[in-house]
């Protein structure tokens, strides 16, 4: 889904037009607020030629939450606001969750699971007529039903990804 389908989507259930901007920054609001229910999960790789010595973590980390050397699970590290440190030098893979990447234009790719649409549209829409009238039943349900939305998206995620255990 772009930016593009989101407008496109607000324009049509308010029956108006609405500025880029306005919606460009909507969606990276509720790419903010999604945050950590995306279970945006990636890895990175560090390497340090020293033990003890702490490593600067991605600025949009929200958790560490494995990390690995080779195919062996490492559990001598440690963490410390957004810095990790290892016992013993080398090269580690690191599983990382990171918050959804903002887009900076409509036509951008929104980098989430497509469960989150909904969610993400109900926002939008919202937030709009929220802006339009701060009293807006219908902004205040559609915002009601963001949350419930994001909800539902993270717990069938957490369900499938936790099936195995």
């Amino acid at each position: 889904m772009k930016g593009t389908d989101v407008k496109e989507h607000a324009e049509l259930y308010l029956n108006t037009t609405v500025e880029d901007s306005a919606v460009l920054m909507l969606i990276n609001e509720s790419l903010n607020m999604i945050g950590d229910l995306a279970l945006n999960d990636q890895e990175v790789t560090i390497t340090t030629s020293v033990g003890g010595e702490w490593k600067p973590l991605p600025d949009d980390t929200t958790n560490v939450k494995a990390v690995y050397s080779g195919n062996n699970a490492v559990d001598d590290w440690y963490v410390r606001g957004m810095r990790i440190r290892f016992q013993r030098p080398g090269t580690y893979q690191v599983v990382i969750r990171q918050m959804i990447p903002e887009i900076e234009s409509l036509s951008d790719e929104i980098q989430v699971h497509p469960l989150f649409k909904m969610a993400i549209l109900s926002y939008v829409r919202g937030m709009l007529k929220m802006i339009d009238d701060d009293q807006s039943a219908d902004g205040q349900a559609l915002l009601a039903q963001f949350k419930e939305e994001s909800l539902k998206a993270f717990n069938l995620l957490e369900r499938i990804r936790n099936r195995g255990i």
